[in-house]
């Protein structure tokens, strides 16, 4: 199972400026997910990894993890360790390509014209792999790359290809997003639409 809860907070309504709050539209995401896969949603029992991941302290086999960025917000489940990262699409530094990236991205990423595509697909794709890590950014982003392996994004460290497969979700144009998981099914994409105000889930 995996699977990818999302919303467009620009779409929200206007008088539940509550909302708009990332952190809070995410807990509402996770609320509805865990209400899908039959379980009670319980705040008090989700706890944060020595790193601050969360996770869920009263199930063994439900993994989740929050991004956020411009408009959206993203909510990946899965019955396995997960990581997701959405990013914006915006102007960026070379500078920090050359001192974050792994050395065979950051020769890569001088010989292209559309710079941004490729630093925002790395960068995503990266933070969404150190996310299911459960390290954040501190495990450092320029010690493994992202490449193309028998058709799927993938991770490569010190030579060896790692089992995991970095997933490419599209959202709308002008943004780049990332699940990482061991499972290499395609995730099923879920938009969740608060029209009528904030749902209540049980």
């Amino acid at each position: 199972m995996l699977k990818i809860y999302y919303t467009n907070a620009s779409l929200l309504p206007e008088m539940e400026i509550v909302m708009r709050k990332e952190t809070f539209v995410g807990r509402l995401l996770l609320a509805k997910a865990i209400a899908d896969e039959g379980l009670v949603y319980n705040p008090d029992m989700i706890l944060k990894n020595e790193h601050g991941k969360p996770y869920l302290s009263y199930s063994d086999d439900f993994f989740f993890n929050i991004s956020h960025s411009g408009d959206y917000i993203v909510c990946t489940v899965s019955d396995t360790e997960v990581g997701i990262d959405v990013q914006k699409l915006r102007k960026f530094s070379e500078t920090i390509a050359l001192r974050y990236f792994h050395p065979n991205e950051a020769k890569m990423l001088e010989t292209l014209e559309d710079k941004s595509d490729y630093f925002f697909t790395l960068w995503t794709a990266k933070e969404a792999y150190l996310k299911y890590l459960g390290s954040g950014l501190s495990g450092g982003l320029n010690s493994f790359e992202v490449v193309m392996f028998e058709g799927l994004y993938k991770i490569r460290e010190n030579f060896n290809i790692l089992p995991v497969v970095l997933h490419s979700c599209f959202l709308e144009d002008g943004y780049k997003c990332f699940v990482c998981s061991l499972q290499d099914i395609s995730p099923q994409l879920i938009e969740v639409r608060f029209d009528k105000g904030i749902p209540q889930f049980e």
